[in-house]
């Protein structure tokens, strides 16, 4: 059926009965200066959007190299395993060993989560995920203004995003 674009990564940790199940969402953390728009070989393919600063993947420039894959720290970049590319590869194949000797068919291209861009763009004010999460623990929107919030978020406590010591910060 679907593909999930937002993992969910857990662990137990501790022994019965004080046992516990931690949960790791895997999530595209839309850094300041993400490091997966520079390796990707194909200008407009992986980019960042200057109004909001989210990172998206434009299918239609897609080649598949998966450099941008490879690049992501958080792991929240996938080669969609149901959607070829579009923009022919052979153009690409000089410099893009990934491609050489590849056709579209054969490539597939690069999805993340977009917070549902296709949903916000509709005038729907949160992502699937968060309007469809029964515990209410994903917010959508602006942290530290609480109208721009997502209707089901709640104030919480903050926790700290990023991966220590690579300086990248969401």
């Amino acid at each position: 059926m679907g593909h999930f674009r937002a993992k969910v990564d857990f662990a137990d940790a501790g022994i019965y009965p004080a046992a516990k199940r931690l949960f790791f969402p895997k999530l595209c953390n839309n850094c300041q200066n993400p490091p997966c728009v520079l390796p990707c070989p194909v200008k407009g393919a992986t980019y960042q959007r200057k109004e909001d600063g989210v990172v998206m993947v434009n299918r239609d420039f897609c080649i598949g190299c998966g450099r941008c894959v490879k690049a992501c720290p958080y792991g929240a970049r996938f080669l969609h395993p149901r959607i070829p590319v579009k923009n022919d590869p052979s153009k690409y194949a000089k410099e893009v060993s990934e491609v050489k000797g590849k056709t579209a068919k054969d490539l597939r291209v690069v999805d993340k989560c977009d917070y549902c861009s296709h949903l916000l763009a509709a005038g729907i004010e949160e992502p699937a995920c968060v309007r469809n999460c029964v515990g209410k623990a994903r917010v959508f929107g602006d942290l530290n203004d609480r109208g721009a919030r997502s209707p089901s978020s709640r104030p919480r406590s903050r926790r700290e995003i990023g991966i220590p010591n690579t300086g990248l910060s969401p």
